[in-house]
């Protein structure tokens, strides 16, 4: 009898503490504003909770590597989640249990689509610069460092952050969610060969003010000399549909010119650029993904042949126009110009003025 009840006990501790399993998402697709409630399904679902007191606790979803916002247990067979705001994209949908059962977790792959325009539950923050090391001259290296920190007192959240292609494991994609904890700071990494975008774009919370960021090139040859060159980190405030102007562009020819333009893979794909007595029509290259913003470099500053001598000056305006038509949208667009001394090497930035 005593062999009885505890194969008895065995078997009903064996079932209780079985692995879930997930067989299906339905719905399959949501807003990247979130807020849709989905139903997962499957077998081995469980409340209980070896590490609450009491003993109960409803299990944890995830979408891809963001955390379902409220997740309720219905049944073994059932559990309900909403899905938290997400940068549009196939993602797996997993299930964590503290039930004692092992491995306590299960994912479906490519389970739920987030569809939709990534600006509606989310703000842009663009590093202009995003390179890995650049050899430079006489065996120099460009290097860029960015930082983050959060100045907020809860944990903020962001997507862009690609290291795939390191050897960290678990790698993290630019679409997986990325988070600081409250006054954290963080220094990202630009690691060689991991990107051939010159700038990124990193996607915020809708509204939240939490994250500062920093973005400086620095000439190792030339770290003791100088701290570098301060990039400015762009908000989506900063971006403009309308027109941009860069005051005080020398026009002496011992300094070189680049002005690099960025726009946010919408409206129009070109720029009108005027200056000194030129008209440019500039097109914008589109990112290949969202984040990566549209792009485009002006290197050719010289004044038109028909300009006679005397309208030479000290320095010029730069004004960018993003044309507009009937019923058209203006594209977000934001520039700077850096300057480099020829004799010198040495770089400073112009950036728009409101």
């Amino acid at each position: 009898m005593r062999i009885a009840k505890a194969l008895a006990v065995l078997f009903f501790t064996s079932a209780a503490m079985a692995n879930p399993v997930i067989t299906s998402v339905t719905p399959r697709f949501g807003p990247v504003t979130g807020g849709t409630t989905v139903q997962i399904h499957g077998t081995g679902f469980s409340n209980n909770c070896i590490t609450c007191s009491p003993p109960f606790g409803d299990p944890q979803v995830y979408f891809g590597s963001a955390l379902a916002p409220s997740v309720r247990y219905m049944s073994p067979t059932l559990i309900e989640a909403v899905t938290p705001p997400h940068v549009p994209v196939d993602v797996s949908v997993s299930v964590y249990q503290a039930d004692g059962s092992d491995p306590g977790y299960d994912v479906l792959n490519d389970a739920f689509s987030f569809e939709g325009d990534v600006y509606t539950a989310f703000d842009p923050l663009l590093f202009p610069i995003f390179m890995p090391p650049v050899p430079g001259q006489a065996g120099s290296e460009f290097v860029t460092t960015a930082r983050l920190w959060n100045k907020g007192l809860t944990g903020v959240t962001f997507f862009g952050y690609d290291r795939t292609c390191t050897l960290i494991d678990p790698p993290v994609s630019a679409t997986d969610r990325f988070g600081l904890d409250p006054r954290q700071e963080y220094e990202l990494t630009l690691w060689p060969e991991c990107s051939d975008s010159i700038a990124k774009l990193f996607f915020v919370p809708k509204g939240n003010k939490s994250l500062a960021a920093s973005l400086r090139v620095s000439e190792t040859s030339k770290q003791a000399q100088n701290h570098g060159v301060e990039i400015p980190v762009v908000r989506l405030e900063d971006f403009s549909e309308e027109s941009i102007a860069l005051l005080d562009v020398p026009v002496d020819p011992k300094f070189r010119l680049t002005m690099r333009i960025y726009g946010l893979n919408r409206g129009s794909n070109f720029v009108n650029v005027s200056f000194g007595n030129r008209s440019l029509q500039v097109p914008l290259q589109h990112g290949r993904t969202i984040f990566e913003p549209s792009y485009a470099v002006v290197t050719d500053f010289a004044p038109a042949d028909t300009a006679p001598p005397s309208n030479r000056q000290d320095s010029m305006t730069v004004l960018l126009d993003s044309p507009r038509g009937p019923g058209d949208v203006g594209s977000p667009i934001w520039a700077f110009i850096t300057v480099t001394n020829n004799e010198t090497q040495h770089i400073t930035t112009i950036t728009p003025q409101q």
